[in-house]
């Protein structure tokens, strides 16, 4: 079991944002990430637990969150694996009583600062984004504390201000909740 901490900020200039990222981190890989979320069985639109099944180039991969959001900053328990078959998982989904209620894509460049990664993203309908994001082993209170430190340090770190925090998931904004 993983624990993600991810902090996700609206971005105004992402040509400038860009720039400033490939100064103070290791560039890893250009990405175009297309997901599909599904329902749990008598559930609505999973804003509190996500499944999420994702394609990026060949790789098909099923996640699943456990999702809260603390002072603008998720915190989420994460199990991830991936599988042979987009559309086979969809099926299996679909036949255990899940139900696809919303895609996303999401393209940009993915960075690396240390412990921390970070995401320039373009997420279609939305805009664009920087996500900074620390995995952790432990859901010890001090732990995230200092993830959550070391994320607010990055952001400072690019100059971006607090104001800019979206603390929604994709999917509520995606859904029309903005």
């Amino acid at each position: 079991m993983a624990f993600e901490i991810e902090l996700k900020v609206w971005v105004d200039d992402p040509q400038a944002l860009e720039a400033s990222l490939e100064e103070i981190a290791l560039f890893v890989a250009a990405y175009d990430k297309k997901d599909s979320y599904f329902t749990f069985p008598g559930e609505n639109n999973g804003t509190a637990r996500t499944l999420r099944l994702r394609r990026e180039g060949e790789v098909v991969t099923v996640t699943m969150k456990e999702k809260r959001v603390v002072e603008g900053i998720e915190q989420n328990v994460e199990e991830e694996f991936t599988v042979s078959s987009f559309d086979k998982m969809k099926q299996i989904l679909e036949a255990l009583g899940c139900r696809c209620y919303i895609e996303k894509r999401k393209k940009g460049k993915k960075f690396r600062a240390g412990e921390l990664n970070l995401e320039l993203s373009e997420v279609e309908k939305l805009g664009w984004f920087l996500e900074i994001e620390k995995m952790e082993e432990k859901d010890d209170p001090e732990i995230i504390a200092r993830a959550r430190d070391e994320i607010r340090s990055m952001l400072r770190k690019v100059g971006i201000e607090e104001d800019k925090i979206e603390p929604r998931y994709y999917t509520e904004m995606l859904q029309g909740k903005l």
